[in-house]
């Protein structure tokens, strides 16, 4: 029988996995963000969390890029465990749609991606920008949300800009800044 006790060195049993794909018109620092996915997958199995990095780090295919994981391990009252991994890359080098297929179908091979409410749905893109963003949660205001297809398309507006973000329901939430002649639809 599969215990915690008796799991590879390497691997550790998540609860959860999210997957952040971040991309830059520039340098990786808050101002230049240009796009951020987000999937958030719930798993229950053992999870080898610094070789799926370096094999998505290998799938990038970008000499320029930055891959950070964390894993969070509680054992206080509750006990759980959950990683985070981030993949930050240039915009000009790479497709952020095309990367995220080859990322999320590996991800996908470790879970179910967790099914939200519409008001999660709007919470954690709120959230998402603002850890990306390097502010408050506060000073990010939900000025738009509204259905669209089989999810919702949240207007951010931010220290930085505006942002919009849309999720649907396969887990995914895209965000990206929007620019001054915008049409306010999607990319």
């Amino acid at each position: 029988m599969l215990t915690r006790e008796n799991l590879l060195v390497t691997e550790r049993y998540l609860d959860s996995l999210t997957v952040r794909l971040r991309g830059y018109a520039g340098f990786a620092v808050p101002g230049e963000l240009a796009e951020e996915i987000v999937l958030q997958v719930d798993v229950g199995l053992p999870v080898d969390v610094e070789r799926l990095a370096a094999e998505l780090s290998e799938n990038l295919g970008s000499p320029s890029r930055i891959v950070r994981y964390s894993i969070t391990e509680t054992n206080w009252g509750a006990s759980g465990c959950v990683a985070e991994l981030i993949l930050e890359v240039p915009v000009a080098l790479a497709a952020l749609p095309v990367l995220w297929g080859m990322i999320s179908s590996r991800i996908l091979r470790h879970g179910e991606p967790q099914v939200l409410t519409p008001e999660e749905q709007r919470d954690l893109a709120r959230r998402c920008l603002a850890e990306s963003l390097w502010v408050g949660v506060d000073a990010i205001k939900i000025v738009g949300f509204e259905p669209v297809g089989d999810g919702h398309r949240v207007e951010l507006e931010t220290p930085l800009g505006t942002w919009e973000a849309e999720t649907d329901s396969s887990g995914v939430t895209r965000m990206h800044r929007r620019s001054p002649w915008s049409d306010g639809g999607f990319r």
